[in-house]
């Protein structure tokens, strides 16, 4: 499935609050999951992991099992928006 730009920017978003400000993901996820059963199905996994998981615990711990979840991911075009934002955070 080919993302629309606007798809790729809301993605990008949600990706960067998982990495940069994991508290405020959760609803943005359920947000952008609600807006567009498209995106059920590429979120999925990352919308479940951010559900469960205690981001506050342990931020290496945390970002490591973010790593995980991504790479879990089946649309290529998503999974290099998430790791972009990954990789941007790993730069600063």
């Amino acid at each position: 499935m080919k993302l629309k730009l606007d798809e790729k920017q809301v993605l990008r978003s949600i990706s960067d609050l998982l990495v940069y400000k994991p508290e405020f993901a959760g609803k943005a996820m359920i947000d952008a999951i609600n807006s567009d059963s498209r995106k059920r199905d590429l979120l999925e996994n990352i919308a479940d992991f951010i559900e469960t998981k205690k981001y506050s615990n342990n931020r290496e711990q945390y970002l490591i099992e973010l790593k995980n979840e991504i790479e879990k991911i089946q649309n290529k075009e998503v999974k290099e928006i998430f790791k972009l934002s990954l990789s941007t955070m790993n730069e600063d």
